[in-house]
């Protein structure tokens, strides 16, 4: 089964710059495709490793009112193309706010 078969929701293709945290260690990268239920990333190779909790800061809405959104995670998987995460469980507005963003309303 590939890793497309295991998703619970369809990503769609997203070009964002996000602050990626690991603990203590923070990195600029870029966010390729998103999901309600996680994201693929463009981040070096070996920087991160399966398993690993992170959180990811993403901006949503633009103009005078965009507001970062801190989304807990788990690295899923790691490839020399990038790293995919699977969301930890949302909270309210940060599952709307995704959902306005991806167009599926709340």
């Amino acid at each position: 089964m590939s890793p497309e078969d295991r998703r619970t929701s369809q990503r769609q293709a997203v070009s964002q710059e996000v602050m990626l945290s690991e603990g203590m260690h923070f990195r600029m990268c870029r966010l390729r495709d998103l999901s309600l239920g996680g994201a693929f990333l463009e981040v070096g190779w070996g920087a991160l490793t399966r398993d690993t909790p992170v959180d990811v800061a993403l901006t949503i809405g633009s103009g005078h009112n965009p507001q970062v959104y801190h989304v807990p995670a788990q690295v899923a998987r790691v490839s020399t193309g990038g790293t995919a995460i699977r969301f930890k469980p949302l909270d309210k507005p940060t599952h709307d706010a995704l959902s306005s963003l991806l167009g599926h309303g709340s």
